[in-house]
């Protein structure tokens, strides 16, 4: 769980390979998991594209992601530490 709040600050890209990947793709809308996974096929040729591509795609779009992030909200209980 860790990983999933650490995604929200900072853009990443994450192997479809991986654990945290299949977290992703089964927490998150289709659209936003397919953003932040990157399908793994065994060919390093296939996959070095396929990041490139993801790489690219994540540059284009950080703007507007940034954008659409949730703003924090101090709860009650952070507010009573500080």
């Amino acid at each position: 769980m860790i990983g999933r709040h650490e995604i929200k600050p900072v853009p990443v890209l994450v192997s479809g390979e991986s654990g945290l990947g299949a977290m992703l793709r089964e927490a998150l809308e289709s659209e936003q998991a397919s953003r932040l996974v990157v399908p793994m096929s065994g060919d390093d040729n296939q996959d070095s594209e396929e990041w490139g591509r993801a790489v690219e795609a994540m540059l284009r779009d950080r703007g507007q992601r940034s954008a659409e992030r949730p703003k924090y909200v101090p709860t009650s209980a952070s507010r009573r530490r500080g």
